[in-house]
C-alpha cells in the first residue's frame, strides 16, 4: 500500500528514480570477450601490414636488380653502336679477372662476387683504386686511352705503378653494380656467320647473400624462400645487339 500510495503522489518521477538506482553496465566477462576480439583484430591487421611491407620491399629489390641489369645492357649496347672492334670476354690467368672491350670501353669483372662495404675504392692507392684482396669489385668500366687495343687491365698481382704500357691501368673505373649485387654471368657471342655485326648479349645480375640463393649453377642462381626481412632477386637479359649505327 505504501508503494502504491507513493506512486499516486509522485507518479512517473518515482519510477524514474527507481530506474536510476539500478543502472545497466558491462560485466567482467563481457569486457574480457570484447578485449579478446579487439586483440585478434589488431593481430590480423598487424600481420596484413607486415605482409604488405614484405611484398613492397621484395618488389623494390627486384626492380633495383632489373634496373641495374638494364643499365649494364644499355651501356654495352650504346658502345656497340659506335665500336670499330669488339673483343669477346677473356680471363687473365694471373689474376682470375675477366674482361672484354667494345670499342674503347673496357669492362673488367668478377663473376659471383657480391658487392659489399669492402668494395669502397681505395683512393689512396695511386693508379689502382680497386686493389682489395681478391679484387673487391663486380663490374668495372673504364675507357682505354686513344685507340689502344683491349689490353689486360692492371690487377692486384701487378705492383702499383708497374703497369706498362699505361693502357693496362684502370682509367678512372666506375662500378656498375649496386650494394649486395653480383654479376652471375655475362657473355658476348657472334653466332651469326652471315652477319658478323650481330651479337648475342646475355647478362645475369643477382641480389642477395649466398644463403638466400641456390647456387648449384652459379651462372644461373635461383632465389630460395626469403627469411625475415632479407630478400633475393635475379634479373636476366638475353638479346641481340647490332654493331654500328642503326
Amino acid at each position: 500500500m505504501i508503494i502504491a500510495k507513493m506512486k499516486r503522489v509522485f507518479g512517473h518521477k518515482f519510477s524514474l528514480s527507481r530506474s536510476r538506482m539500478n543502472p545497466s553496465g558491462f560485466t567482467i566477462v563481457e569486457l574480457l570477450i570484447a578485449t579478446s576480439v579487439f586483440s585478434i583484430i589488431l593481430l590480423v591487421a598487424l600481420a596484413g601490414f607486415l605482409q604488405i611491407g614484405h611484398i613492397f620491399y621484395k618488389g623494390v629489390s627486384l626492380a633495383q636488380t632489373q634496373e641495374i641489369a638494364t643499365h649494364i645492357f644499355q651501356d654495352i649496347d650504346g658502345n656497340f653502336q659506335t665500336a670499330a672492334n669488339v673483343s669477346p670476354p677473356q680471363t687473365d690467368s694471373a689474376s682470375g679477372y675477366s674482361y672484354f672491350c667494345i670499342g674503347n670501353a673496357r669492362y673488367t669483372y668478377n663473376l659471383g662476387y657480391e658487392i659489399g662495404l669492402s668494395a669502397t675504392p681505395n683512393h689512396s692507392a695511386p693508379n689502382h683504386p680497386y686493389n682489395g684482396s681478391g679484387g673487391n669489385f663486380g663490374v668495372l668500366k673504364d675507357v682505354l686511352p686513344g685507340s689502344s687495343a683491349c689490353a689486360t687491365p692492371c690487377t692486384d698481382t701487378v705492383p702499383l705503378g708497374a703497369c706498362t704500357p699505361p693502357s693496362l691501368r684502370l682509367n678512372n673505373p666506375t662500378e656498375l653494380l649496386g650494394e649486395k649485387m653480383r654479376l652471375s654471368n655475362i657473355s658476348i657471342t657472334n653466332p651469326n656467320t652471315q652477319n658478323p655485326n650481330i651479337y648475342n648479349v646475355n647478362i645475369v645480375v643477382a641480389y642477395g647473400d649466398d644463403d638466400l640463393m641456390d647456387l648449384t649453377n652459379p651462372t644461373a642462381p635461383v632465389c630460395k624462400i626469403t627469411k625475415g626481412g632479407e630478400f633475393c632477386a635475379v634479373s636476366q637479359i638475353n638479346t641481340a645487339v647490332f654493331r654500328g649505327l642503326h
